[in-house]
């Protein structure tokens, strides 16, 4: 496993988390799930940041990485998915509500982290037949 594969799932776990505690806010509306909220974005956030250099610089230093389509995909969906997140820690930095686009955003990255999920598994089982 490489630093990236370490890291990786921190910030896939708190960003999959955000939207179960995202729809505990909308039905309580307690203040406590929007903050936690809050935290679970700017976790998945700096973890993905670290997780996404180290991605860069694996698809960077390998060839045969770089010659798949399939890592191209993987890489491409999760720097989208540490886009829209981030536009969502920022739409939400000083609000006391959450908006339809905040809950939407979160939906549509836990589809996306599905997506780039299964292209990962696929990727992983390329790079073994490969070795």
């Amino acid at each position: 496993p490489t630093i990236y594969w370490m890291l990786a799932p921190f910030a896939i776990i708190a960003f999959a988390v955000t939207l179960p505690v995202d729809l505990l806010f909308v039905f309580t509306n307690n203040q406590f799930w929007l903050v936690t909220s809050r935290w679970l974005l700017g976790e998945g956030l700096l973890m993905g940041a670290l997780a996404a250099v180290a991605g860069i610089m694996e698809l960077v230093r390998s060839h045969r990485l770089r010659a798949m389509r399939a890592a191209w995909i993987y890489a491409i969906g999760n720097i989208a998915v540490l886009l829209l997140e981030l536009s969502n820690f920022i739409l939400r930095a000083s609000a006391n509500e959450l908006s339809f686009i905040e809950v939407s955003l979160s939906v549509i990255s836990v589809v996306l982290l599905l997506v780039t999920g299964w292209v990962g598994w696929e990727l992983i089982g390329l790079r073994r037949r490969m070795s």
